[in-house]
């Protein structure tokens, strides 16, 4: 997908840029549920990561965290399930750039993920140069910066 300023119109109706740290606040819990929402309303979304958020949708994380002794039935998904379930449901299609339903785009920040040692990421999630970040919002009706001080 080639991202040209000589398109009509916007891409994506938001986008989200993630940089806090993701144990550091309720940042990337107000980002899921934001996306969710948005996705929901039939809303195209873009939620480019940078920093230790591109560790989260690493393949090594798994559908499902390690059992809880405690309730060793229960099953509690990683934040790599979360997500591939999100773009399961919001398939990003640039042929059809609003289905219904709306549309997911995921970035991880190249550089970020190299810096960190992230792995081999979920199916759907692009890793991308952190100079592409600037034609994303341009290509974006709305930009919303989710970062640390």
């Amino acid at each position: 997908m080639a991202l040209s300023d000589t398109e009509a119109g916007p891409r994506w109706d938001l986008a989200l840029v993630l940089t806090a740290p993701p144990y550091g606040s309720e940042a990337l819990g107000t980002a899921l549920r934001l996306v969710e929402t948005a996705l929901r309303r039939g809303a195209v979304a873009l939620v480019w990561t940078c920093g230790y958020n591109t560790m989260l949708t690493q393949t090594a994380l798994g559908d499902a965290k390690p059992r809880d002794p405690a309730d060793w039935h229960a099953e509690h998904p990683t934040t790599a399930g979360i997500i591939a379930g999100l773009l399961a449901r919001h398939p990003d299609d640039p042929a059809r750039p609003r289905p219904l339903g709306g549309a997911l785009t995921w970035y991880v920040c190249r550089f970020c993920a190299l810096d960190r040692g992230a792995g081999e990421q979920i199916d759907g999630v692009r890793t991308a140069s952190f100079s592409r970040l600037g034609g994303c919002l341009r290509r974006s009706a709305k930009t919303l910066y989710l970062g640390g001080a």
